[in-house]
């Protein structure tokens, strides 16, 4: 795998028929070679049968084609008749309906057949995209929703268009130069269905990277396994990400976008916010070398922006969970309730499918750390203090939230929660 490349360049080879020779090439091409005898001094020539793979074939497969048994000493065959003798000279052309299964290290597997006319044609019957690892995150495209982003533990990022027909061959676009780790985190940008962002996990490294397809040019943002953050064209694959300034030296557990800092006023600019090391920062990422900064030092586990962008929660790993308004100024109110560590924190949708205006859970929170149970809070009273100042006083005595429900029912820690689109109060974990 590209994770773990100890294995040198080598050439696939096949035989499909007595007289047809299948190869790869380092060039992911699928050649065959007609191994017939060649009167004079005729050069043999190699023939493309495709050439789909964007890197090196990696296996060829075929069904066989079973050659009458032949009795040498009688000069008789056992069965079958004396055309289907391949010692027989005889006119040579490729088996019809021949089918060649291959796989490249892009891991991609596609099917060709052949065709019986004068341009010895083939056709491809199948092209299916495999992955090299288990699926770590996958997120929709908030504005384009037949569009997702998938990170695996092969070091690849794919975006698959799910709109597109997908009979018998169906294409993604493929990011993974720079990624040297597993994919663990995915964001899409919430206005521009252009962007989207991730980050990897590695024992030693970390990435990020970031996307955009807007007018057909399309970049990504890419999370890597040395804590960089990088930014590539989508249209051009094979050109290396802009690396932005190293920060995260660990695993990255959660990114999202948000206000930027210095650009409050601005609502359509956003930054990226990243959690990992303990720290949560902010990256401009179109400053490549400024220095992220820092809203929380320390003992940070996992954040969530409330979709309207007015509320910020962070869990710590004492299970307290601290608020900050748009403007990243500490609301000096936490919720001490859960004693470990806080592994998940998701805020209701403003308004889902089925709401005529905003939903009444708006300001609800589910809130999962490293136990089996879940706990949803009601923060409107917090809410509606922030919309009158923006800012909260600490008032000792008063609570801010009210404990909805605590969900049980899981067995092992909880790994990831989803408040429902279509219906509010719907939640999935």
């Amino acid at each position: 795998t590209k994770l773990n490349n100890t294995v040198g360049a080598f050439t696939v080879v096949r035989w499909v028929d007595p007289y047809f020779l299948v190869a790869g090439s380092a060039f992911g091409e699928l050649l065959y070679l007609k191994v017939s005898p060649i009167k004079g001094r005729q050069r043999r020539t190699w023939e493309l049968i495709h050439g789909v793979h964007s890197r090196a074939i990696f296996a060829i497969a075929s069904w066989v084609n079973i050659i009458p048994a032949v009795d040498v000493a009688a000069k008789t065959e056992t069965k079958g008749t004396e055309d289907a003798n391949w010692r027989t000279e005889k006119e040579i052309s490729m088996p019809e309906n021949l089918v060649i299964w291959s796989t490249g290290q892009e891991r991609n597997i596609t099917s060709y057949c052949s065709k019986q006319d004068k341009d010895n044609s083939w056709q491809m019957e199948y092209n299916i995209p495999t992955l090299g690892g288990y699926v770590y995150c996958l997120a929709a495209c908030p504005l384009d929703t037949s569009t997702i982003a998938f990170g695996v533990g092969d070091g690849v990022l794919r975006v698959w268009n799910l709109s597109e027909p997908h009979e018998n061959t169906f294409s993604m676009n493929v990011f993974w130069q720079k990624i040297m780790g597993r994919i663990t985190a995915i964001a899409w940008h919430p206005e521009k269905e252009n962007l989207v962002a991730y980050g990897t996990i590695r024992t030693y490294y970390k990435f990020f990277f970031y996307i955009s397809f807007s007018e057909l040019i399309k970049k990504i943002f890419i999370g890597t396994s040395d804590g960089r953050i990088g930014v590539c064209d989508t249209c051009n694959p094979n050109k290396p990400p802009n690396l932005l300034r190293q920060h995260h030296r660990k695993t990255i557990y959660r990114l999202q976008w948000g206000p930027g800092p210095q650009d409050d006023q601005n609502k359509s600019n956003f930054s990226i916010y990243s959690c990992g090391d303990g720290e949560l920062v902010c990256f401009n990422y179109k400053k490549y070398q400024e220095e992220p900064k820092i809203i929380v030092k320390k003992n940070c586990t996992e954040f969530s922006w409330k979709p309207d962008f007015s509320c910020l929660a962070v869990g710590q790993s004492d299970g307290a969970i601290c608020f900050f308004n748009k403007s990243l100024q500490s609301l000096s109110k936490k919720i001490y309730l859960l004693k470990k560590t806080i592994e998940n924190i998701v805020w209701h949708p403003e308004s889902t499918a089925t709401d005529h205006k905003f939903s009444e859970f708006k300001n609800y929170i589910a809130v999962s750390c490293a136990t089996p149970t879940i706990s949803v809070f009601d923060l409107s009273t917090l809410m509606d203090k922030l919309e009158e100042t923006d800012e909260t006083k600490d008032e000792t005595g008063q609570t801010f939230f009210k404990i909805v429900t605590t969900l049980t029912g899981h067995t092992d820690r909880i790994l990831s929660l989803a408040w429902s689109p279509h219906f509010s109060g719907y939640l999935a974990s």
